[in-house]
């Protein structure tokens, strides 16, 4: 078959499609390449405020990457590209650069055009006849991957994990047995059902987020606050075959755990910050506390941490306050199914170490108070037992 409509048509929207990743590159250039290249040229270092007029510094432009771009930096950088060839004598070095610059962008347009243009669970799909408003279709996908309703011919049409433009020529190949050489654009033009990431556990605020573009872990832990004094250390991600479209989860075919540590990712390991995707479940898993209450400094939630005694948490409390008794302590301890109370006279471990009691996680240590009875019962304490909020209740925020 020669050349069609249909083709001429994917072909101007791919050339559509092309000028706008040369537009978002240049922008790009604006934040990274001339930071890049300014210690090449005197000239430009005498006009570094350029980016404070476009109300962005240099080291916060590198920083926010993808997220935030001003027309004005695109002026910005033209005249400082002009400066560069007319006063740089490595001019050759300042063209390699941005060459390269150019290109590591136009890779990160392509992954984000890529992941909106992608079908996912929870798409609503658009199907445009030209000329002909009997075929054109709106609708979404089934929990098998297929058109959920699609009518317009008898086979079902598989669009799961398929680019726009495959499935516009799987279309136009159905169509094309009864309309002549029908031209065939098929859009996305819902994104909002796909699954939410969730991260929760040792963040600040743990969120919900909707991907619109691609996004790492590193970047979601910044944009949830960082991480609380309670983190151990380590970071669970859980990864169903069937919510994304990455090869590599469903060329697995059952659900993935990918345990990463935080001292991994403080060292700028690459394999330490994967690329989260559509449905991932990531969780920083927090330490096990106990809990210091009483006549203590300053009660409250300690973490556990290895041969951690008695004597210690209270020392890490702030010691006794002023109507704290030494010699009435009670520790509650639950093991398994089974409770337990232990006493203890901080004055004698003082004396002798050896009477010194090691903690277990979730131990609940009360030291009496002036005045007050010694408690029959374990005390309920802030985040020993009170409901989490539901996942699917946490606040969302769109990455785009």
């Amino acid at each position: 078959m020669t050349v069609s409509d249909a083709d001429i048509g994917r072909r101007l929207f791919s050339l559509k499609s092309y000028f706008a990743l040369i537009s978002f590159a240049i922008i790009v250039i604006s934040n990274f390449g001339v930071s890049l290249f300014r210690e090449l040229s005197v000239h430009v270092q005498k006009s570094g405020n350029a980016d404070n007029e476009c109300g962005i510094g240099p080291i916060r432009g590198r920083i926010k990457g993808f997220i935030d771009y001003r027309v004005c930096h695109v002026a910005s950088l033209l005249v400082r590209m002009i400066d560069l060839s007319r006063f740089n004598p490595q001019r050759p070095v300042c063209m390699a650069g941005s060459i390269a610059v150019i290109f590591l962008a136009a890779t990160a347009a392509v992954a984000q055009s890529n992941l909106l243009r992608t079908v996912h669970f929870g798409d609503r799909i658009e199907i445009d006849v030209l000329g002909s408003f009997e075929y054109d279709w709106r609708g979404g996908i089934n929990p098998e991957g297929f058109l959920d309703g699609f009518d317009r011919v008898e086979e079902q049409v598989y669009v799961l994990c398929k680019t726009e433009a495959e499935v516009a020529a799987e279309v136009a190949r159905l169509y094309s047995r009864f309309l002549r050489e029908p031209v065939v654009t098929v859009r996305i033009i819902d994104t909002s059902g796909r699954p939410n990431v969730f991260l929760t556990g040792g963040v600040r605020n743990p969120q919900r987020f909707r991907l619109m573009r691609a996004a790492n872990l590193q970047e979601l832990l910044i944009l949830s606050g960082g991480l609380t004094e309670f983190a151990s250390g380590e970071i669970t991600l859980f990864r169903r075959a069937d919510t994304s479209c990455d090869a590599g989860a469903s060329a697995a075919g059952s659900p993935q755990t990918l345990r990463i540590k935080i001292s991994d990712i403080l060292a700028g390991d690459p394999a330490a910050n994967p690329q989260i995707l559509t449905g991932d479940i990531v969780d920083v898993n927090e330490a096990f506390p106990i809990y210091v209450i009483g006549g203590i400094a300053r009660p409250g939630r300690q973490l556990f941490r290895s041969e951690l005694t008695l004597s210690r948490a209270v020392a890490a409390g702030g010691g006794l306050d002023k109507n704290g008794v030494a010699s009435r302590v009670v520790i509650f301890r639950r093991d398994g199914g089974s409770s337990s109370v232990i006493e203890a006279d901080l004055e004698k471990i003082a004396t002798d170490p050896t009477n010194d009691i090691e903690l277990k996680p979730y131990d609940i240590v009360d030291i009496g108070i002036k005045g007050r009875e010694r408690r029959q019962f374990p005390p309920v304490v802030e985040g020993s037992g009170a409901a989490s909020v539901l996942r699917e209740e946490l606040p969302l925020r769109v990455v785009d």
